[in-house]
């Protein structure tokens, strides 16, 4: 199996998006992240839900990967505040969350907001938020918490941020 091969690999990429990867399977291969070299991990597009991303929010902090491609799977608020809790003791410099079903919870902007707190104390210099229904409301309340981030990339597009949402961001990201 390759979680076997990836102890003794040189392998820096791991891709194993597209491959119906479910909670149990992604908790395999978390439980196996802090003993390898991977730096970049792309599970996009699969079956991953709160539980996988909370295997993997556990080893983060005790893990290599510098860049953590998860979008397109089914995570929501709970998943979120998870990786948030993490940022400020992994290595992370780049995290994709692009078309999560963050929108679907009621709680949505906790999860959002929580993740853009936390770049303050994180070493994120790239977050990728793209289709995920985020509307002005959303853009103004994460505009206030851009203080003081280390960010060089931040993705929004095809979102539904119009005027202030978009003003409320070009006014802070300077700070940022």
């Amino acid at each position: 199996m390759i979680l076997n091969k990836l102890h003794n690999s040189n392998l820096l990429f791991l891709n194993i998006s597209h491959t119906s990867l479910n909670n149990k399977e992604i908790t395999a291969i978390a439980n196996v992240l802090p003993h390898c070299k991977l730096t970049s991990l792309d599970v996009s597009s699969n079956n991953i839900g709160d539980e996988g991303v909370t295997a993997i929010a556990k080893v983060l902090p005790y893990c290599k990967l510098t860049s953590l491609n998860l979008s397109f799977n089914n995570i929501e608020t709970d998943g979120a505040l998870e990786i948030a809790k993490v940022l400020p003791y992994c290595h992370l410099a780049s995290l994709d969350l692009s078309s999560v079903k963050l929108k679907i919870n009621i709680e949505y902007s906790s999860g959002i907001i929580t993740i853009v707190k936390a770049l303050r104390h994180s070493k994120l210099t790239s977050l990728i938020l793209r289709h995920n229904h985020i509307e002005d409301i959303e853009a103004i309340m994460i505009s206030k918490e851009l203080s003081n981030c280390n960010l060089t990339e931040f993705d929004l597009q095809h979102n539904c941020i119009e005027f202030m949402g978009a003003k409320a961001l070009v006014t802070e990201l300077p700070r940022c």
